[in-house]
């Protein structure tokens, strides 16, 4: 969209498109992450964190994020796929939304 007519997208062009659609959709990102209950912010901040996540309920993985419990996740996880925060592919858990993660990434959420 950005590109002139004739001229090929470059990486900063394609940066600025990025940051274009997280400021645009920043206030939005922070009322979604605002509704979440604690233990889903945690556990959507850990799956946002894998990029993709495995085995959610696995000791190791509730060590790593410094979650409450296997059930706790369990339950979290259940809640942000009925609000369609996260999905589920091929037993692997995701944020559904491409730049949620790179908002969180920019406030500070994730590493």
């Amino acid at each position: 969209m950005n590109t002139p007519k004739g001229e090929h997208c470059t990486a900063d062009m394609i940066d600025d498109a990025i940051e274009f659609i997280i400021n645009l959709n920043a206030e939005h990102y922070e009322m979604l992450f605002s509704q979440m209950s604690e233990k889903q912010r945690i556990t959507f901040i850990a799956i946002a964190q894998e990029g993709r996540a495995r085995n959610i309920s696995s000791g190791q993985f509730v060590r790593k994020h410094r979650l409450v419990s296997s059930s706790s996740a369990v339950s979290a996880v259940r809640g942000l796929m009925e609000k369609d925060f996260i999905t589920c592919e091929r037993n692997e858990y995701y944020v559904y939304d491409y730049f949620f993660p790179i908002w969180m990434k920019k406030k500070g959420y994730i590493v």
